[in-house]
């Protein structure tokens, strides 16, 4: 009797279950995303500290940005300049040629990207770069924001997708250098979300 009871209670059991879920759904759902935009840089014009840099071990040049609207050699709203520095202000050797590297970024309208350039360490001189971060806004007033070597900084891509970013900044002479030749200088522009 007591089987039988066991048997007709777990039937009931299963009959209710079964009963109940005759009422039930279930729905599959779906959640959505989108990446944004890779950022890119790209060089328009390489910087270079001139023809005329003594490379005499203490010296040093630099080549900074000052903001002025309509400049041709860096950033739009900035203008290259050439600073001597250095042992007797002769570190540049009064050079005419300097120019400010240019560099065009694209990404996601809005989003906000870290830059850092940090300071370049050859065997006979440094680079230490500075410069400007302009945003290339649609709006009446681009935002121009100064960076230095080793500082991280934080920017908003503008409403056009892009920015620039203009380098200067100072090359110092640690070590004599040999006369009537072409250095390069490798420094890295890291640029991320």
């Amino acid at each position: 009797m007591m089987n039988f009871t066991k048997k007709a209670g777990a039937v009931a059991v299963t009959t209710l279950l079964l009963a109940s879920s005759a009422n039930a759904a279930t729905f599959n759902a779906n959640a959505s995303f989108r990446t944004i935009a890779d950022v890119a840089i790209t060089e328009a014009s390489a910087l270079s500290f001139g023809t005329a840099v003594t490379g005499k071990a203490g010296t040093s040049c630099t080549v900074g940005l000052t903001i002025a609207s309509g400049g041709a050699n860096a950033v739009p709203g900035a203008t290259a300049t050439v600073q001597p520095t250095g042992a007797g202000a002769t570190g540049c050797g009064g050079t005419t040629d300097a120019l400010a590297g240019n560099y065009t970024l694209v990404g996601s309208q809005g989003a906000t990207i870290t830059v850092l350039m940090a300071t370049a360490t050859e065997t006979d001189f440094t680079f230490a770069p500075a410069g400007i971060f302009t945003d290339e806004s649609n709006v009446a007033v681009s935002v121009e924001t100064a960076y230095f070597a080793d500082a991280a900084f934080n920017v908003v891509i503008g409403d056009t997708g892009g920015g620039r970013i203009g380098v200067g900044g100072q090359l110092t002479i640690t070590n004599d250098l040999t006369s009537s030749t072409s250095y390069t200088v490798p420094y890295v522009v890291s640029v991320i979300y």
